[in-house]
C-alpha cells in the first residue's frame, strides 16, 4: 500500500487542476506546432513557427492572468499588484518592440 492511499483527500489539491490541464495542453500543442514547422513545406513552415513562438509567449501570460484572478478573489492585493506589474512590463516591452520595428 502506498503512502498516497493513507492520506485523506485534500479538497485544496484540485484547485490548480484547470491551470495544470491548460499548461499540459499548451505544451503538447507547442510541441506539435514545432514538429509541424520542422517538416512542413515552405509556405507553411513559417506560419507554424510563428504560432509556436506565440503560444510559448502567451501560455505564461495566461498563467499570470489566472493567478492574478485567483489572488484577487483571495484579496491578496500584494500579489495582484506584482502580477499586474509583470504584465505591464511585458506589454511595455511589446510596445517598444513594435515601435522599433
Amino acid at each position: 500500500m502506498s503512502t498516497e492511499d493513507l492520506r485523506p483527500f485534500d479538497p485544496r489539491s484540485v484547485r490548480y487542476q484547470p491551470l495544470v490541464w491548460f499548461l499540459r495542453v499548451a505544451t503538447l500543442l507547442a510541441f506539435l506546432l514545432a514538429v509541424a514547422a520542422t517538416f512542413a513545406p515552405s509556405p507553411l513552415d513559417k506560419s507554424f513557427a510563428i504560432a509556436t513562438a506565440a503560444l510559448l509567449v502567451a501560455a505564461p501570460l495566461v498563467r499570470i492572468a489566472w493567478l492574478i484572478i485567483r489572488w484577487w478573489r483571495r484579496r491578496d492585493l500584494l500579489f495582484v499588484s506584482v502580477g499586474v506589474a509583470l504584465l505591464l512590463v511585458v506589454a511595455g516591452g511589446g510596445f517598444v518592440a513594435a515601435a522599433i520595428s
